[in-house]
This record gives C-alpha cells, structure tokens and sequence, in this order.
C-alpha cells in the first residue's frame, strides 16, 4: 500500500542527502519498506535479472545498492516499523522485471549492505561486500578535496599485471571491456 513518494533523507555528518521513491506500507507485516525502482536494458538487464531462460537472477548494480543501502541503514535499520528494503529493477527493452530485498547486517562493528532476489526466482541472502563505513569513508574523501582543492588518489589502475587481473577476474569486478 502506497505510503509516502519522495522521502528526503540527510545525513549530516557527511553532508549526503537523498529521495527514496516509495515508502510503502505490507498490509501482511504491518510495516513499512522502502522501495527503489531502477529502469535497466539490453545486457545489463540480463547481468541484473538473469537470462530469460535461466532459473535465477543476477547481481543488483552496485551503485544502487549502495544508494539503497544507504537510506535502508539511515532510516529503516533501527526502525522497528520498517522491514527490509526493496530495490526493483525494469527493462526497458523487453518488459522483464526482477525485485530484490535489501537489507544491512552488523559484522564485527562493520555495516554490510545484503541482498536476495525475490521475483521472479527467490534467493538466497548474500553479502555484496559493500559496507556503509566504506560508502561514508568516500563521501568524506571527496567533500576534503573539494573543500582542499587537492584531487584525491585513484581508487584504481591504469595498468594491470596478470596477476591483478586473475585477482579482479575472480572477485568478479571486470567489466566487459
């Protein structure tokens, strides 16, 4: 049940603001859930919602997930009215939709952004490796170079030796260029 649009979130102490599209209300829980919804297509469509004759989904983009991520732990995380977040995802190209729960765990005092496919194939919960601390961390790292003037190192390399790249090719961060 629709519940609120466009909910203004703002955390202060690293000057990061935000909308969440949706708050919605699950009349079987009560509770309400925060929902993200993202327009993909052609192959990223099939890296996010899975091949259409496949049995499973695929990965959520990582830059929504840190978005979600975020307004999941700022406003829902300790909020007993909240359950977890949703982040639904629809190809413009061919009409295929997947929905994914995200939610954020405590391990060892770091905050880790998880994720399940829902629909159309339910999942298991995994962790995206993604931690609030380190989204924050670079939040933090960009507003001192601007307000210092200086450019803030690479986060990556220009060139790679070959065991770079086995190690990117196993942790699955290269992309398809």
């Amino acid at each position: 049940i629709f519940a609120d649009d466009q909910v203004r979130i703002y955390i202060r102490s690293h000057n990061v603001s935000g909308s969440i599209d949706i708050e919605a209300l699950n009349p079987r829980t009560g509770k309400r859930t925060i929902v993200e919804s993202k327009s993909i297509y052609a192959d990223n469509a099939d890296h996010i919602l899975g091949r259409p004759n496949q049995n499973k989904m695929g990965k959520p983009r990582d830059s929504n997930l840190m978005q979600i991520g975020l307004y999941h732990w700022w406003r829902a995380s300790n909020d007993p009215a909240f359950e977890d977040s949703r982040l639904v995802y629809g190809s413009r190209d061919t009409g295929r939709y997947g929905e994914f729960l995200i939610t954020t765990i405590d391990i060892d005092d770091v905050t880790y952004i998880y994720y399940k496919s829902l629909a159309p194939h339910v999942g298991e919960w995994i962790n995206s490796g993604i931690t609030i601390d380190n989204i924050l961390e670079n939040y933090a790292l960009v507003a001192d170079a601007v307000k210092t003037g200086i450019i803030p190192p690479r986060d990556f390399s220009i060139r790679y030796s070959d065991e770079e790249l086995h190690e990117e090719y196993l942790n699955d961060q290269l992309s398809d260029t």
